[in-house]
C-alpha cells in the first residue's frame, strides 16, 4: 500500500493551509494510506545542537513526539506539509520540525548522506500578503532545508490573502491546484 504523511504546520485547525492539505488528501487514490500529524498538538522539543544524533546514529536526546513523526516519515512514500508564513518565513512549529530534522542526516559536515530515502514532497504555504512572490525567498529557504532532510519539494502551492479562515475555500484555482496535486502525486 502507498503511504503519505501529512504534516499540518498551522496552529489554526481548519485554517487555509490545512484546508488545502485536506483537499489534496481527498483527491488521492483510494489505495493510499494517510497519516496526519498536527505539529501544534505535538510535544516537539527544540533541537539543542548537541550532535548526539551525529555521533550515535538515529538517536536523539529528546524522547518526544518527534520520534513518532520521524518513524512515519521513514515509512512514507510521499509527504505533504502545510506551512504558514510568519514575518516572511516558515512559522515556528515548522521551523522547529526542520531543525529537529537534522537527525535525518548522517556523515560529517559537508559530506552528509541521508538516513532515509528521498521523499517527494508537496509544500502548501499560506500568507497574508496578496503578492505570491513577496515571501518567495523564505519559501525557497524552507524548501531548501526540507530538501536537505531528504524531503524534496516537487510542488509548491501558495495561498495569498490568508489571514482569515475560509479564504482558501473561496479560491477555485487553489482548490483545483491542490486537488490536481493529490491526483498526480504518485504519477
Amino acid at each position: 500500500m502507498k503511504k503519505v504523511v501529512a504534516i499540518y504546520g498551522s496552529h489554526r485547525k481548519g485554517g487555509n493551509s490545512a484546508h488545502l492539505t485536506d483537499v489534496l488528501l481527498g483527491a488521492l487514490p483510494e489505495d493510499v494510506e494517510v497519516k496526519k500529524f498536527y505539529l501544534a498538538d505535538m510535544e516537539i522539543n527544540h533541537c539543542k545542537g548537541c550532535f548526539v544524533c551525529r555521533r550515535n546514529g538515529n538517536i536523539c536526546v529528546h524522547k518526544d513526539d518527534f520520534l513518532t513523526l520521524l518513524d512515519a516519515i521513514a515509512e512514507a512514500d510521499k509527504l505533504i506539509i502545510s506551512i504558514p508564513i510568519f514575518f516572511g518565513t516558515a512559522c515556528s512549529t515548522v521551523t522547529g520540525f526542520i531543525h529537529r530534522g537534522y537527525i535525518l542526516l548522517a556523515g560529517e559536515n559537508g559530506q552528509y548522506t541521508l538516513r532515509i530515502p528521498k521523499k517527494d514532497t508537496v509544500a502548501i504555504y499560506s500568507q497574508g500578503s496578496p503578492f505570491p512572490e513577496e515571501f518567495r525567498k523564505g519559501m525557497e529557504l524552507t524548501n531548501f532545508a526540507l530538501g536537505a532532510m531528504g524531503l524534496k519539494v516537487k510542488e509548491t502551492i501558495v495561498c495569498t490573502l490568508s489571514n482569515e479562515i475560509g479564504a482558501a475555500a473561496q479560491r477555485s484555482e487553489l482548490l483545483d491546484k491542490a486537488a490536481n496535486a493529490g491526483k498526480t502525486l504518485f504519477e
